[in-house]
This record gives C-alpha cells, structure tokens and sequence, in this order.
C-alpha cells in the first residue's frame, strides 16, 4: 500500500490519537504533498474534541519518503505529540524529510533495522525519557544530529549499527545524549557499532557527545569503532571523536561510575580545540 496525497490542508498523512496501532507494509511518499508529516501521531483526538491515549504503536516494513514539500521545509516524517505505551519500528526508512526524520517518544522505544538518512535536520530526535534499543540500523547523511536523545534518565542501547556522515551546526553530530538534573541518571550502551565522519561546526563532540547536568550516568562503549569525525569552525570545537560535558563547563565530570571503553577503536578523528580522540 502506498499513500501519497492527503486531505487539502491536512497536517499530515496520516493522524493517529488512541489506541494501539499497527501498520505493515506501507509507502508514504510525500512527493508533491502538501502535508507537514507523513505520519502525525498526538495525545489529541481533533474529532473527539478530548485527549486520546496512546498505546503501543508497532511499525514494520514502512518507508516515509520525501516530506519536504519540494522545498527543503519544516517537514517531519513521523512525529509524535502523545508518550505511547511503546513504540517500535522494524525494517523501516524514514528518508528526505526537510526537517527530522523523525520526533518519537514512548515509556519504551524499540528500532531494528531502520534506515534514517538524508534528513534536513535530526534525524531521530527522541525528547523524554524512556527505555531505547536502537538495532542493526543505518543513520546516516542528515543535516543535522543522527541520533538525539533528550532528558532521558532510562537506558539507550545502540548495537550493530551504523551512524556516519552527519553534519550539525551546534554540539553533536553522531549521537547527542543530553541527562538534565530532576531525574535519576541513565546509561549509555555502545556496541559492535560504527560511528564515523560527523562533522559539527562551531560545537563539541562529533561522533558522541555526552551532556551531563548535575547527576550520575554510566557510559559504555566496546567493539566499537569512532572514526573520522570532525570538529570545524571558529570556536568550541573539543572532543571531535567523543565528548563529555559538565554542566556549563568544559570541565571534568565526577563519575559515580567510571566510564568504560573496551576493544574499541578511536582514530583519525579531528579537533578544532583539545581532544581529537576523547575530551
């Protein structure tokens, strides 16, 4: 199945606001479509005129294309307004959109097999805390941060994937991790994974950049390679390959757990400041 023109003035092509949802084998191809999002899923049933609840949302073997409206414009493949149950997605593309790729969210998130790639910004942009598994996937190649994780204290587990070739202006090119105060500190697992040729201008940590306000997080990383990756520009610039950052300083943050990196390689990467490899 294939969708690819919506109502006239619809947000998006699809709008999902209660319940559970399961969607296999779709196409939502945004070229020549006026909507803002390929697939809109919210906390708001417009035609209830009341709050929905949403429950587990299952994606599998969905491609959301070219949601760009022929402009490189503020448009976002799937976005998601309401905290589902869960949310997972498996062999699935989110590609050409002119903004990220995609916003998600969920007390849960599962992604295997995806691939998240030319976006005009994020491409995954995941923004409350929860659980996150990210799986034998590709993000690569978008305007913006691959992977971006915000205020989450649960766990991130990235394995057997790839993140390359992504290029932000700001901190964060690969994968960006931000834990602010208020919540209980997270973790952050790397693993058999390759993050290589981020580029940020004028920001820290192209390849991994790590934001840490005022509390604990435990941070991984084995068989994995950082490579490439770059940081340009003017100012800032530390930790091309792999950056950690205090709250409001580039100074050294107290690990109640020691960070951990194993069989692993750091190399060939590029600082405008201090710290090519790790800062």
């Amino acid at each position: 199945l294939t969708i690819v023109k919506a109502v006239t003035g619809s947000t998006s092509t699809m709008n999902f606001c209660n319940g559970d949802l399961d969607l296999s084998g779709v196409t939502f191809d945004g070229a020549n479509n006026t909507s803002e999002m390929g697939i809109g899923l919210s906390g708001y049933c417009a035609t209830l005129g009341s709050g929905g609840t949403l429950g587990d949302i299952l994606l599998d073997d969905v491609v959301i294309k070219d949601f760009n409206n022929g402009a490189g414009g503020g448009y976002v493949g799937l976005y998601m307004t309401g905290n589902p149950t869960s949310t997972t997605m498996n062999n699935s593309s989110i590609l050409n959109s002119g903004s990220n790729g995609a916003n998600l969210s969920g007390d849960v998130i599962s992604l295997t097999n995806i691939n998240v790639s030319n976006n005009g910004s994020e491409g995954l942009n995941i923004f409350n805390d929860a659980d996150i598994t990210v799986s034998n996937s590709n993000i690569s190649a978008n305007n913006g941060i691959g992977l971006r994780i915000s205020g989450s204290n649960g766990s991130t587990v990235i394995s057997d994937t790839t993140i390359d070739g992504n290029s932000n202006s700001g901190n964060g090119a690969g994968v960006s991790v931000s834990y602010f105060s208020g919540s209980d500190g997270g973790s952050l697992t790397i693993e058999n994974s390759t993050i290589s040729n981020n580029t940020t201008t004028d920001g820290d940590g192209a390849g991994i950049y790590i934001f840490n306000d005022h509390q604990d997080i435990a941070v991984s990383i084995k068989q994995s390679t950082i490579s490439g990756n770059e940081t340009t520009g003017t100012v800032n610039g530390y930790g091309a390959g792999v950056f950690f950052e205090n709250y409001n300083s580039k100074s050294a943050i107290s690990f109640t757990t020691p960070p951990s990196i194993s069989n692993s390689t750091i190399t060939d990467n590029t600082s405008h400041s201090v710290g090519g490899g790790l800062h």
